[in-house]
């Protein structure tokens, strides 16, 4: 989603729709292409790009006047950078940057990137996660020309002054990079494990990890210390999360801790109890969870009304997306839950 102005443009999975932000109302639905599309803003926000993965050509939209204004000679970008006179465009899926002019129109000023995944900025630092392209391995039959980028399981930071990768790690559960929160620190999720990680951007330490509460077809940053996610039943969900000030003596929440628990706080000797799984902290492991980094509290909640559930996760062409298919032919009283019977 974009805002500009007292609109909204929101990307679905068949169209691009432009709301009102006051009564979100429909103002204008354009058809675009129906696979894999995520916006880049490019020039303050004046044009955003509909990113999507293998793709030579990209399209764009000019938020100005309303109309996809055509496309660019652009392969996936990821992210954009303001230059003087236009922009530079970062592909780390096609390992390549890209320069465009005021009018979006291609210089010669080409550069390469590494191959990686979810690219996040951060003032003059951006983060990957390291990949290798491979044949697909979610398409039947298996077709060696049809080909997809895989995380290596390496944490990278990429200079931009400098233009190389300045530091990297190995971490572990982690798969999509979403964001950086208001203490700096990269928000990462990981499907597999069905957590959101905290993880400091200086040494790539994992500060905090939180098993959700039901498995997340869709999530996003949505705030300086919160995330939303849609679960497989197309109900929303809000985890937010700070930083407790008397490190790991403070009192979590119990799901933080144990990761099954519902009571809203455990007690020091809990938490010296507490395994190292899905969720839960181990203090007596400073490699994972220094002391001088502080303990996190993290809540969850569900957030009122229902998105549908869409054909959005990447999966490559020929991929089998069966499991959407079935949750699109529930009905809305298929998918409400015994408390929302009950207040009913």
């Amino acid at each position: 989603m974009w805002r500009d102005g007292n609109d909204l443009w929101v990307l679905t999975t068949h169209a691009l729709h432009r709301v009102s932000a006051t009564d979100l109302a429909v103002k204008t639905t354009i058809k675009v292409p129906t696979y894999l599309h995520r916006f880049v803003p490019l020039r303050s926000g004046q044009f955003l790009a509909l990113s999507q993965p293998e793709r030579s050509r990209t399209p764009v939209l000019s938020v100005g006047e309303g109309t996809l204004r055509g496309t660019i000679t652009m392969p996936t970008p990821d992210l954009s950078i303001e230059l003087e006179s236009g922009c530079l465009l970062l592909s780390f899926w096609a390992g390549e940057a890209r320069a465009f002019d005021g009018e979006l129109r291609p210089t010669r000023d080409r550069r390469e990137l590494p191959l990686g995944l979810t690219p996040v900025r951060s003032s003059d630092q951006l983060y990957f996660l390291e990949a290798e392209r491979e044949v697909a391995r979610g398409v039947s039959p298996p077709r060696a020309d049809v080909m997809w980028l895989y995380p290596t399981g390496h944490l990278a930071a990429f200079e931009i002054g400098g233009w190389r990768i300045s530091r990297k790690a190995e971490v572990s559960s982690v798969d999509h990079l979403l964001g950086t929160d208001g203490d700096g620190r990269i928000v990462a999720t990981d499907r597999e494990s069905n957590t959101v990680s905290l993880l400091e951007a200086g040494t790539f330490v994992v500060h905090a990890r939180w098993a959700l509460a039901h498995p997340f077809k869709a999530v996003d940053l949505v705030g300086r210390a919160a995330v939303a996610y849609r679960s497989s039943e197309g109900r929303l969900f809000l985890v937010e999360w700070s930083t407790a000030v008397s490190r790991f003596e403070a009192p979590l929440t119990a799901r933080t801790v144990a990761g099954r628990a519902r009571d809203a706080r455990v007690s020091a000797k809990a938490l010296r109890r507490a395994r190292t799984e899905r969720g839960s902290w181990d203090p007596r492991n400073p490699a994972r969870h220094p002391r001088s980094v502080g303990a996190v509290l993290v809540t969850e909640r569900p957030l009122q009304g229902r998105f549908l559930p869409q054909d959005d996760e990447q999966v490559p062409r020929g991929g089998k997306r069966g499991e959407v298919a079935e949750e699109r032919r529930r009905t809305e009283e298929d998918r409400l839950s015994d408390d929302d019977r009950a207040q009913a």
